[in-house]
């Protein structure tokens, strides 16, 4: 029978499992901000949370009908939440309830809140009523990038919030804002990018407008209560990684620069200090990289090439005459750059690549794919075209895992041991 091979670093792990007993834990609700579906204008929401001692599950009850990814979101809340507070998912079940008087947009943007009110019902925390918070959760535990935020804002002011949490780098909100002008008998409908300090737009009315990268910060500002981060030290790359990694990080870096000229040569005006703030962090990427540090250096490229792709394909949707046909085919591009990291995965596969490398060029894989999905239902086009630039990057990067994974070898993991690890994440996919 052909072995399995795993980086080392992942044997030593410890899968840290809370004894804490969870018969039928008191409800925890929150409010969630949204928009309408008919008009951009904000909505708060009402979530209840509440866990008992189960096999799993996780049910999900809205009034009136969400999209699919709202259970989507309630699931990776319920592994997020189980995961930092070292719960074991399969002893519980999770349900959640979401009721609204008005028609809302269905979308990941709850996922955060979600978590942070998972993990007040798993540890019996109360949670403060004057914090309102919007963002996606991520796998990780990082909390992801969502869009209606100024309108958001305003209806959580308007309900007595104190305080308004929101995604890292979200600070400044540059949105399209159609506008319709009439000159006697004739209409002109234009498109105009509108720039929001949402953290000063909220200190204007006494609220608190803070970014947030991790969901223990979030359970932090809502609680009270401090979730430890495990720190691991120790040398978990192998020579013949760091080998592997420092070219493709050199060649990221190469790669952004790139892409920041090709897009500062068609930049539209209204976008053009968006673009020159993205030199700031290809810097930082370039001093990761001189240190050694080549994931760090990677990493920081991952985002800014969003950033960048998003910008640039903002800019050409602007200049665009049928703004349709041009949505439609960035959504074809990005499901050729998805169709090409499958392919990439599967080749990997074939070359008995280690473990860990496939396993995360699988996860980020699945990340573009879903990404893909919600940028087909969003209301939008701001949000559309982030979701895309986003999933053509996660896709890119699934392909640089999927090399990765073919570097060095690792050591020999039992059959059983493989088996019962992929039932657990198997029962909460």
């Amino acid at each position: 029978m052909e072995k399995k091979r795993l980086i080392p670093i992942l044997l030593i792990l410890p899968i840290i499992l809370s004894c804490t007993p969870c018969t039928s834990a008191a409800p925890v609700s929150v409010l969630l901000p949204a928009v309408y579906s008919s008009e951009e204008i904000g909505v708060l929401t009402n979530l209840t949370v509440w866990v008992t001692d189960g096999t799993g599950h996780v049910f999900v009850d809205t009034k009136p009908f969400a999209q699919v990814d709202m259970q989507g979101s309630a699931r990776v809340s319920s592994m997020v939440a189980c995961d930092i507070t070292g719960t074991d998912p399969e002893a519980h079940d999770f349900f959640y309830v979401i009721h609204s008087d008005s028609p809302v947009i269905g979308g990941p943007s709850a996922g955060a809140a979600m978590t942070v009110a998972t993990v007040a019902a798993l540890e019996n925390w109360t949670v403060d009523s004057g914090v309102v918070m919007t963002g996606m959760i991520n796998p990780d535990g990082s909390i992801g990038a969502v869009g209606g935020i100024p309108a958001k804002l305003n209806v959580s002011m308007r309900h007595g919030a104190h305080t308004f949490l929101i995604p890292p780098g979200q600070g400044n909100i540059t949105e399209i804002v159609q506008v319709i002008e009439q000159d006697g008998p004739s209409v002109t409908i234009s498109d105009e990018l509108v720039t929001t300090n949402v953290i000063e737009l909220g200190a204007a009315r006494g609220v608190e407008v803070r970014e947030i990268e991790d969901i223990r910060d979030a359970v932090y500002a809502y609680t009270g209560n401090e979730i430890p981060r495990i720190i691991l030290t120790g040398e978990v790359q192998t020579r013949g990684y760091l080998d592997a990694m420092q070219p493709l990080a050199l060649a990221l870096l190469d790669e952004t620069r790139v892409q920041y000229n090709e897009t500062d040569a068609i930049v539209d005006s209204r976008l053009k200090d968006a673009l020159d703030s993205q030199i700031h962090a290809i810097e930082d990427a370039q001093d990761d990289y001189d240190s050694g540090n080549y994931y760090a250096s990677m990493s920081r490229s991952f985002n800014t090439m969003i950033k960048i792709r998003r910008i640039g394909w903002h800019s050409l949707y602007l200049d665009s005459d049928d703004k349709d046909e041009y949505l439609s085919n960035l959504t074809v591009c990005v499901e050729d750059e998805i169709a090409d990291a499958e392919l990439a995965v599967s080749e990997a596969r074939l070359e008995n690549g280690v473990l860990e490398g496939i396993g995360a060029a699988e996860s980020r894989l699945t990340i573009a794919k879903e990404r893909l999905e919600w940028a087909s239902h969003t209301e939008s086009a701001d949000d559309t075209i982030y979701l895309l630039a986003f999933a053509m990057e996660r896709a890119r990067s699934a392909k640089w895992w999927a090399t990765l994974s073919c570097v060095g070898g690792g050591v020999e993991i039992p059959e059983d041991l493989l088996k019962d690890r992929a039932g657990r994440y198997y029962s909460q996919s």
